[in-house]
């Protein structure tokens, strides 16, 4: 009766060779596709890169300066502006500061890639049937999903 309370698992020899055999598909696909795929992603790097070294580069002050400027313009409250530089301090005397610019500066490159993207295909999607009827079902299928998919997305994006 063991086979009811243990999981079955492949032999080792199994998964070896399964790890081999995936090894040797991914070697493969990235020998004959990498230099294509790295071609395509140099701009994004290279934007990554741009405003890393601006957030990296600027001296901390000015970060929570700017920060306290756009909690302010976003909100008009006073308390979000004290939590949102509270935070950032924080961040910082908890030596994460490097790493908080680094992911901020991710952030940034994917939202303005985001709306490079999403503003004219808007536009177009408005503008011709055609479009809009192919790219609806992917919109339809994003408007019902839950936010909180997509702040998990985020997490898990964040963290990899």
């Amino acid at each position: 009766m063991t086979w009811l309370t243990s999981f079955p698992q492949l032999k080792s020899a199994w998964l070896r060779e399964l790890q081999r055999v995936i090894d040797d598909g991914f070697r493969s696909f990235t020998r004959s596709h990498g230099d294509m795929i790295e071609g395509l992603f140099s701009p994004l790097q290279t934007m990554l890169i741009w405003f890393e070294r601006l957030l990296l580069g600027t001296p901390w002050l000015l970060v929570l300066a700017v920060v306290a400027a756009l909690a302010w313009g976003a909100s008009r409250s006073l308390r979000v502006v004290i939590g949102s530089v509270l935070t950032l301090v924080l961040i910082g005397l908890f030596g994460m500061w490097d790493d908080t610019m680094k992911t901020i500066s991710m952030v940034l490159a994917a939202t303005l890639l985001s709306i490079a993207i999403g503003l004219p295909l808007g536009i177009l999607m408005g503008a011709y049937k055609p479009i809009e009827a192919f790219f609806e079902p992917f919109v339809s299928f994003a408007r019902y999903l839950p936010a909180s998919a997509f702040i998990l997305a985020a997490i898990s994006c964040t963290l990899s």
